[in-house]
């Protein structure tokens, strides 16, 4: 099989978040008042809470973000019993080739690395074929 070098890249994080559903009713609950007064929304992280939690009177409106594609909002219907609503969006994010790390990283077997794809939490690029040199015991 033939030998190739293999350049290493960071494999950088590219945030992707898509078609936000809008509020949809839940169920009406009775727990703790927490959270935050507003969240945020954006293609690149998702949800997030927004603002300090600060509680003022029935009908406040609270935020808990659950994960970058869901987040909940409460309607306060006495300081224990809220109406939840959820909100949820699409995790379309993808990793893209970012600052290269290492030209000729490594030597191996046709395949062993992508040609030019993400592997083992870095972005490998195929190089040129390795002609010459001493890689040792195992080759």
């Amino acid at each position: 099989m033939s030998l190739y070098y293999y350049h290493k890249y960071v494999a950088t994080l590219v945030g992707n978040f898509t078609n936000e559903s809008g509020w949809v009713y839940s169920t009406n609950l009775v727990e703790e008042a927490y959270l935050a007064n507003d969240y945020s929304f954006s293609a690149s992280v998702g949800f997030n809470n927004a603002g300090a939690f600060e509680w003022s009177n029935l009908d406040d409106i609270l935020y808990k973000k659950l994960s970058a594609t869901s987040i909940e909002r409460r309607t306060y219907l006495s300081d224990t019993t809220y109406v939840l609503y959820l909100n949820s969006c699409d995790d379309e994010s993808y990793y893209e080739q970012g600052a290269l790390i290492s030209k000729n990283a490594v030597v191996g077997d046709d395949g062993t690395y992508p040609a030019d794809g993400r592997y083992d939490g870095f972005w490998w690029i195929k190089g040129d074929l390795f002609t010459s040199g001493f890689l040792g015991a195992n080759f």
